[in-house]
Formats: C-alpha cells, sequence, structure tokens
C-alpha cells in the first residue's frame, strides 16, 4: 500500500449488515493506504437535497486493517437520521464513495502497546473503534492489559458477541457493561478499575455528551492529568486533535 493518505480513496459499497440498536455495518472494498486499528476516515457522500448536517461525515473503521474490506459501522434512525445517512444506508452493492484518511497519527483511538495500562470509557456506538482495536490484538498477540467500562441505555450492546471473545481470549483484557436503567459509570466505579493499575491511559468514546462527561469525572473528581486521557471525538480530519 503506498497512496498517500491525504489523496482522496474511491471506495466501493459490498454490503451491510443490521446490528443491535439501530446499529448497521457497512462493508467497503479496501483502499490502497495504511492505516492503524482505531483511526477514522472522512466520508464524502454527494447526495441532493441535502440537509444543514452536509455531506461529510467522519467514521471510525471497525474492521481491523488485516481484514479484507473497510468496514464502518453506524446508527441509523429513518426519518430522524441525516440525509447523508439516509443515503449512505440506501447505497447499493457497486455503488462509489469517496473517503480521506486515515486520520492523522495523533488522533486516532490508540490502544496498540501491549505493555501499556489502559482504561476504556466506552458509551453506545463509541465501541467501534475499541471493537477493531480487539481484534487487531486477537490476530497478532493475545494480550490487551485493560478494563473496558461499557455504558448503554439498555442491554443491547453493540458487538457484545467480540466483546465477550475478546474478554476470555484476551490476556489481561476485561470488560464490565453498565446499563443505564440499572447502573452507571460512576467516579468510585473509575477510582475501583484505575486502583487495579499502576499508570493506565484513559480512552473515552461515545457522544459528545458522553466524552465530556467522562473527562469531566475524570479531571474533576479524580484528579486524573490531562495527559493521560485520550478522547475520541470524531471531528473532521483538518480539525482533528485526540487529546483532552
Amino acid at each position: 500500500m503506498s497512496a498517500s493518505r491525504y489523496v482522496p480513496h474511491i471506495l466501493t459499497f459490498l454490503s451491510k449488515t443490521k446490528l443491535e440498536q439501530n446499529a448497521y455495518e457497512l462493508n467497503f472494498s479496501k483502499p490502497d493506504v495504511k492505516w492503524l486499528a482505531g483511526q477514522h476516515f472522512m466520508f464524502f457522500l454527494p447526495h441532493f437535497p441535502f440537509d444543514s448536517r452536509g455531506l461529510f461525515r467522519v467514521f471510525t473503521i471497525s474492521s481491523p486493517p488485516t481484514s479484507d474490506v473497510l468496514t464502518i459501522t453506524t446508527r441509523f434512525f429513518d426519518d430522524k437520521s441525516s440525509s447523508f445517512k439516509r443515503n449512505l444506508l440506501s447505497l447499493k452493492e457497486g455503488s462509489k464513495v469517496m473517503a480521506i484518511g486515515p486520520s492523522p497519527i495523533y488522533d486516532y483511538f490508540r490502544a496498540l502497546d501491549v505493555e501499556s495500562e489502559y482504561v476504556f470509557l466506552v458509551g453506545g456506538i463509541g465501541i467501534t473503534p475499541l471493537h477493531a482495536t480487539l481484534a487487531y490484538h486477537l490476530e497478532t498477540g493475545g494480550k490487551l492489559n485493560g478494563t473496558l467500562l461499557y455504558a448503554n441505555h439498555d442491554n443491547e450492546f453493540i458487538y457484545k458477541e467480540d466483546i465477550e471473545r475478546a474478554t476470555t481470549q484476551l490476556e489481561g483484557f476485561n470488560t464490565e457493561y453498565f446499563s443505564s436503567d440499572v447502573s452507571r459509570i460512576t467516579p468510585d466505579v473509575i477510582k475501583k478499575t484505575k486502583e487495579r493499575y499502576t499508570d493506565p491511559k484513559f480512552i473515552i468514546s461515545g457522544s459528545r455528551g458522553f466524552v465530556d462527561g467522562m473527562a469531566s469525572m475524570l479531571i474533576n473528581d479524580l484528579a486524573v492529568d490531562r495527559r493521560k486521557i485520550i478522547a475520541d471525538k470524531f471531528r473532521p480530519i483538518l480539525f482533528a486533535g485526540g487529546g483532552y
């Protein structure tokens, strides 16, 4: 693979699969560019008429770089969704889309060092970068020293079967689930998890509200150094930045 990461890549739509929580996996042909597990691409999908949310969207690649296809995962709520997503979900096999990426090296959901310690704070669809990361570790070394705190508004956790497999097969990896009608991720929960480790990095992924809420707990309630926090905000590539 030799193409520049900032050259637009033309991808061919292959297939889609419905998951939990109105989430869909969409598979595309693999572009001629390298990326790391957890990085994302910015997709451009011309359509008319389009709404105020525009023609661009940032998606984490939910498949590992070793996969034969490039997969994104997104939630879809019919008429409540943007014109972009309505057109994305109506793509026919063989349709073409443009993607720019991957995201800059400093911005991605970076949890590839098997010697580091991680606490993952994930809400809902924010599981997508970790899904790719876990698949990568399962394929390459079978080890990841970290704990996933996975929050959702009910018990239909996206990729739960894959998460369970990784929890069983990855040395050092643990998972705790939080359904908002039963339990939530609180400062005490994070503190107990933090105490299992010597010097963990905290990686947050989810909606903007979830990311900001978790970061506030870490900084204001637990006095975590901002340099130890990586917040995946899924911002357009030109304005990207993973620190908090």
